[in-house]
């Protein structure tokens, strides 16, 4: 492959949560999660039995569980995104790390997108879904790899609107990991991580990841809703969910 770029394979490590305010939380969970290269898709459709492409498997990547016009390429609906949030340079590749569907079934509270332009990372974008099937992305460029927004999209009913994260994304080599910290009056209040050591992409690597933790995609919602039982026997305040998701009064692109 071009220097520096990375290669598809399957991330296994853990999620890690921990919340500081008003209540403390804390938790981590085994997890695994794919990394694929979008103009390699329909190369590892043809050679894994275990994954396809807009098909059904054990495994499988549909372009309409992601951002965009369902009509184009998720690479093309990503480099679109990036040009309607201001970014106006290269991109050549794009490495897509997301949870596949399992055997049909997806829940996927966060995708991102690395992009490179010879072989240097040089955008990224996190595609955030809740569990209200509402969805948004931030896209981030001119950094080092850590980036700081406004929180403009509702996720949890226990995490306030009047937030900014610090998104940290170390890139995607054989460890990888993403770091994001909420910030409210200038204090962190949660910190959340997801990190794991890259395995081949293979159908053994498919199967054992199965095997490992069966229908992931389930695990997630389960695990969302068990900490959510816990905060609100924790009498952490809930957030009212606005209707389309968005902060109110955010005049930015949706």
């Amino acid at each position: 492959m071009d220097s520096g770029i990375p290669e598809s394979g399957i991330y296994w490590g853990k999620v890690m949560h921990h919340r500081f305010s008003p209540k403390r939380n804390f938790f981590t969970y085994p997890v695994f999660i794919f990394a694929i290269d979008l103009d390699e898709i329909g190369m590892w459709d043809r050679k894994l039995r275990l994954f396809r492409h807009n098909g059904y498997s054990l495994y499988s990547l549909r372009d309409r569980d992601h951002q965009g016009d369902p009509e184009q390429s998720i690479k093309e609906n990503v480099i679109r995104l990036l040009r309607d949030k201001g970014y106006r340079g290269a991109v050549d590749r794009i490495f897509m790390v997301t949870q596949f569907r399992v055997l049909g079934y997806l829940f996927n509270p966060v995708t991102f997108y690395y992009c490179y332009a010879d072989g240097k990372e040089v955008a990224y974008v996190a595609e955030v879904n809740n569990t209200f099937r509402q969805r948004h992305c931030y896209a981030f460029f001119d950094g080092a790899g850590s980036f700081t927004t406004e929180k403009v999209f509702y996720v949890s009913p226990f995490v306030e609107m009047d937030v900014s994260y610090n998104f940290r994304f170390e890139p995607l080599a054989g460890k990888w990991a993403v770091y994001i910290d909420d910030y409210h009056s200038g204090k962190v209040v949660l910190k959340t991580y997801i990190e794991g050591r890259r395995h081949p992409l293979t159908d053994w690597g498919l199967l054992k990841s199965f095997l490992r933790i069966p229908w992931m995609s389930l695990w997630i919602i389960s695990w969302i809703h068990w900490q959510a039982l816990k905060l609100w026997l924790k009498k952490v305040p809930l957030v009212h969910r606005p209707h389309d998701g968005m902060k109110p009064g955010w005049a930015g692109p949706k």
